[in-house]
């Protein structure tokens, strides 16, 4: 008799299990008129076999092998192929390399005999132990392109891991040598140029440095540009996150003309703006 398993563990496999029964009569032949069954206490016992050119042992729990047996003594071979099923499917089971590969009409069963193709042999083991899942959260990541009435330009690249602070990357051309004030401003409406946003200051705070525990979230201090007008610079900041009420997301970025007082310029302007002139670009954040 053949059944046909196919089993999670071996991929793209499907393994022919065959039920053998030794004694007076060979694996295909049938069964003499009047032959005496193999006896209980017999050296040869009724063998399961999966065939291929690769042998390895599979040793059952002792309760499952007797039911097996118990059935292939009777030649019940629909209930023997299912418990060798529930054998075979059972975790984890044991595999046992043999040293040698076993004559394909003989045997002394004392398990369940599994012979896979060599060529075709790949297993994942039930018997390994499982690994812990573990989920990676991939970090978020907002862009903003700046541009403006004049040739300043630039990319502005923010990311977040979950629970972390944000990091700011910035690379804007064009700009005059020297400080600049950098702001996230709490509307991306630039239908207006970059006058039609203003400062983003959820907690209604003066303005202040990025240090300063009284600030506009949107206070990211200055950028200072080269002499040749370029300003490279990375920012860290942990006010404007990437997801939640006071997400980024929408907002516009602003580089000013002039350099950020920081709130301590003594201007009427120092506690608002900075007094950082007027505004050369801007972006949304996408």
């Amino acid at each position: 008799m053949s059944v046909y398993l196919c089993r999670k563990g071996i991929r793209m496999e499907i393994l022919r299990l065959r039920i053998l029964n030794y004694g007076r009569q060979s694996a295909r032949g049938k069964r003499k008129k009047g032959a005496e069954s193999p006896s209980p206490h017999s050296n040869k016992r009724p063998t399961l076999a999966l065939y291929g050119s690769t042998e390895y042992k599979l040793h059952p729990p002792e309760e499952d092998r007797r039911t097996l047996s118990f059935y292939l003594k009777r030649r019940e071979m629909p209930a023997a192929a299912m418990t060798a099923n529930a054998i075979l499917t059972a975790a984890p089971p044991t595999l046992h390399p043999l040293l040698s590969p076993l004559p394909p009409n003989h045997s002394s069963f004392h398990g369940v005999s599994l012979k896979l193709p060599r060529q075709s042999f790949s297993f994942s083991l039930a018997a390994k132990k499982q690994q812990p899942l573990f989920v990676v959260s991939a970090a978020k990541k907002a862009v903003a392109v700046l541009k403006g009435t004049s040739s300043v330009e630039g990319v502005v690249t923010l990311s977040q891991e979950d629970g972390g602070p944000t990091t700011v990357n910035v690379r804007i051309t064009g700009l005059t040598p020297g400080p600049h004030g950098f702001h996230l401003h709490e509307y991306g409406d630039t239908t207006n140029g970059c006058m039609s946003t203003a400062h983003f200051n959820p907690n209604k705070l003066t303005h202040g440095a990025p240090e300063d525990e009284i600030r506009h979230a949107g206070d990211l201090g200055n950028i200072v540009a080269n002499a040749d007008g370029v300003a490279e610079v990375t920012i860290v900041d942990s006010q404007i996150p990437l997801t939640g009420p006071n997400a980024v997301i929408g907002r516009a970025l602003v580089v000013h003309e002039l350099e950020d007082d920081l709130g301590k310029g003594g201007h009427e302007l120092s506690l608002t703006t900075g007094n950082a002139g007027g505004r050369l670009a801007c972006g949304m954040y996408e």
